[in-house]
């Protein structure tokens, strides 16, 4: 695993990605149970994200990098590859 370290070109990758919507960087990511399905959850953003299913393990955490997305006019956010680092900032996915 590579240590993690926020280019200049994966910033404007992600935000062209994004483009016109929000971009959160270094968001706590944890895995907790939602009814009988683990999930990642972002407390600083109140909301479930979409999030490699590999990764999942309950009371895992996890920080990264996410962005708004749109869906048939629903708003949720996604980790972006590459920014999905362990607790020694290691890059994971």
């Amino acid at each position: 695993m590579a240590k993690f370290e926020r280019t200049e070109k994966m910033i404007q990758n992600m935000t062209m990605d994004s483009f016109g919507s929000d971009v959160k960087m270094d968001v706590k990511v944890v895995i907790r149970y939602s009814g009988s399905k683990l999930k990642a959850y972002a407390p600083e953003l109140n909301c479930y994200l979409q999030f490699p299913r590999k990764l999942r393990e309950y009371g895992v955490e996890f920080v990264c990098d996410c962005t708004e997305a749109t869906n048939n006019g629903r708003t949720f956010y996604r980790a972006y590859k590459g920014t999905i680092r362990d607790d020694t900032n290691e890059v994971v996915a």
